[in-house]
């Protein structure tokens, strides 16, 4: 009986060890895809993302990532929103996210920085707001 439990525990062992070098390679490769993504020159956005619904747009994203993209539109301070419970440096806070609006009408999230958390729970700090008018950015797609 117990060749049984030492054999069925080598099984386990070997399929687990051949599932961790898989993930070795799965995670080697995407960090020389975001490496490229890092060094290649900033691009207008529209030419590294496509607007959600387009076939293949989650593709797109996903082989864009940390790419450096501009944009150029408005924000929308109105649809401002904060990240509860962010971290950042060993600090709890928020990240401001707001909307804008691009020259040729498609939207991004653009997250536009941190925000310290308050003393208290419940308080929300007060988020400066965007630049108004036309605005040109140089950001990293995610």
């Amino acid at each position: 009986m117990m060749w049984l439990v030492v054999a069925v525990a080598a099984a386990v062992c070997f399929w687990a060890g051949a599932w961790q070098w898989q993930r070795l390679h799965e995670k080697h490769a995407a960090n020389i895809e975001l490496r490229t993504n890092n060094d290649d020159a900033t691009a207008p956005v529209a030419q590294v993302l496509r607007p959600v619904g387009d076939p293949g747009a989650s593709d797109a994203a996903k082989a864009a990532e940390y790419r450096s993209v501009t944009a150029t539109g408005a924000y929308l301070a109105g649809g401002q929103v904060l990240v509860r419970d962010q971290g950042l440096d060993g600090a709890v806070g928020f990240y401001v996210l707001t909307p804008m609006r691009l020259d040729g009408g498609e939207t991004l999230l653009v997250a536009r920085g941190w925000i310290k958390a308050g003393s208290a729970a419940r308080s929300t700090p007060d988020a400066p707001p965007p630049p108004a008018g036309a605005v040109t950015i140089t950001a990293r797609a995610m």
